[in-house]
């Protein structure tokens, strides 16, 4: 089903600032797929790809556009980790790009098991009236996911490290951890892989992603203008990626042959101590 089916829950977007989508996944191959599908044929929309090299202290930042590649860089950081990332040179570049009159549509691109929730706070920040990136409006945070292997992804005990995408020389977080955050806060889920053959992936996802957001299955689905006409709530973002308020819909009834996710809500009128949930 298409994205832009789903009437916008927000008001319509101010069409004189320039659209910018946040992109985020824990898959590199997916990353850059999706990229190629959101300018390929779109002259109006320009992507932001960022790499850190944390054993550089570097990052690469790569810009293309439906013309090929305009920029590619390697920038040294002070500290290569993603805040500094987001600091030093996302928000010079995006205000850059957005001021170029040749874009009206900017996709961020994030590094490989980047978070999406702490880049869009600290640019929220900075598209307020007055901030560097006015010229610049929030659209749609949007996940990419593999339904075919989301479930080992989501449940196993692979580490971002082990894959080769850690953020950092020690970085020992979960494949899972960031994977759920990544599903969590976003607008939008887009999949990859077979949900039919894939169930229980497809409703892990359902589970994962919160109230009032979609998920469509296939990069074909995902175009750029139906990212650009949502306006992204960062309110409503911070809330679904706050374990206390996290309650994604449930699969769609009756349930999907082979789907074997499930959900388990346990409530407690006295404090609970995590570890009595491993028991």
């Amino acid at each position: 089903m298409p994205f832009s089916s789903h009437p916008s829950p927000h008001p319509a977007p101010d069409d004189t600032r320039v659209a910018l989508s946040i992109l985020a996944t824990i898959d590199p191959v997916l990353r850059d797929s999706a990229v190629f599908g959101l300018v390929v044929g779109a002259p109006r929309v320009v992507a932001l790809r960022h790499d850190i090299r944390a054993a550089e202290g570097a990052l690469r930042r790569v810009v293309v556009d439906a013309s090929g590649v305009v920029e590619d860089e390697v920038v040294p950081l002070e500290h290569a980790c993603l805040s500094c990332a987001v600091r030093e040179d996302a928000v010079p570049t995006l205000r850059r790009l957005a001021e170029d009159g040749r874009w009206d549509h900017v996709v961020l691109a994030l590094p490989v098991a980047a978070e999406s929730l702490p880049v869009v706070r600290a640019l929220a920040a900075q598209t307020t009236p007055g901030g560097e990136l006015e010229r610049l409006r929030l659209a749609t945070v949007l996940a990419v996911a593999d339904v075919d292997t989301l479930e080992h992804d989501l449940l196993d005990d692979d580490l971002v490290a082990e894959r080769g995408v850690g953020l950092t020389e020690d970085d020992q977080r979960a494949v899972g951890e960031v994977l759920a955050a990544q599903l969590e806060h976003a607008d939008l889920v887009v999949t990859t892989g077979d949900p039919v053959a894939a169930a229980t992936g497809a409703g892990l996802v359902d589970r994962l992603r919160g109230v009032g957001t979609h998920r469509v299955d296939g990069l074909h689905a995902l175009a750029a203008a139906d990212l650009a006409g949502r306006t992204h709530d960062p309110v409503a973002g911070e809330r679904r990626a706050h374990p206390l308020g996290v309650r994604g819909p449930l699969p769609r009834h009756p349930r999907p042959a082979g789907d074997r996710s499930w959900s388990f809500d346990q409530r407690y009128a006295r404090p609970l101590h995590p570890e009595r949930v491993l028991r």
